[in-house]
């Protein structure tokens, strides 16, 4: 199913997609993101979301633009906030779990 999906996606696009963009906009995004909502959103498995997270796989760019929409959406907003973050500042730096009681 993912391959049929993934053909057709590649079927209909129209622009060139580079990981650049991914890595860029939305990898380090989704570091603060659980991956039940990171699965929920694209509908991929649990251990593919983690190797996603962690930067060990970029997802096919069909996922590009919920992945986008996740990252901005006002829970991860709420959640920077209580980090100490704005949605302004690149959250870079948030490479180990965090401990939020």
């Amino acid at each position: 199913m993912t391959l049929l999906a993934n053909a057709e996606w590649e079927r209909n696009q129209t622009e060139e997609t580079d990981p650049a963009i991914f890595e860029k906009e939305i990898k380090p995004k989704l570091k603060t993101v659980s991956l039940a909502e990171t699965m929920s959103a694209t509908g991929l498995s649990r251990t593919y979301c983690g190797l996603i997270r962690r930067g060990v796989r970029i997802p096919h760019p069909r996922h590009w633009e919920v992945l986008r929409e996740l990252v901005k959406s006002p829970c991860f907003s709420r959640r920077l906030t209580q980090l100490g973050l704005s949605d302004a500042r690149k959250p870079d730096y948030l490479t180990y779990p965090l401990n939020v009681k």
